[in-house]
């Protein structure tokens, strides 16, 4: 087993943990490391003021590297840009959450290393990292952000 396939089944593991042991939309909020759903939106709108400081503007084409379960994206959508969302995560779960929370915006489950759009139609693409990790001994119980939670 590579490295890649061993990190995406424990990360796997783990949102299916929280899934059969948390609400859903609290399992969605701790799948990406945030402690509960407060944090998850004021995380989320500070994301959105981080892009429209950097030229987020409606109109604009935006690409979600690692999407999750769509922090920025319902950030955005509550925000009421105008715009062409996609994302993509790892995670079919996730994915699905966040096609279920935002309609009209699009993630899709992408494990290569690409960008799954075409050339030359994307204004804006971004990536926010998360400090969650897993191990892989006992994924269930060992994921955690980096501060222990």
């Amino acid at each position: 087993m590579n490295m890649l396939s061993h990190s995406f089944d424990d990360y796997n593991a783990h949102v299916e943990h929280l899934v059969r042991h948390f609400p859903l939309d609290v399992a969605m909020c701790k799948a990406i490391g945030c402690p509960d759903l407060e944090q998850f939106r004021i995380t989320g709108d500070g994301q959105v003021a981080v892009l429209k400081h950097h030229g987020l503007k409606d109109g604009m084409s935006v690409y979600d590297l690692g999407c999750g379960s769509g922090r920025t994206a319902q950030a955005l959508y509550r925000s009421g840009w105008k715009g062409h969302y996609r994302g993509a995560d790892i995670i079919q779960k996730l994915v699905e959450y966040l096609n279920g929370q935002c309609p009209g915006y699009g993630a899709v489950v992408n494990r290569s290393l690409s960008i799954v759009a075409p050339d030359d139609s994307l204004d804006l693409v971004f990536h926010w990292a998360s400090s969650l990790t897993c191990s892989s001994r006992n994924p269930t119980s060992s994921c955690r952000t980096r501060s222990g939670r």
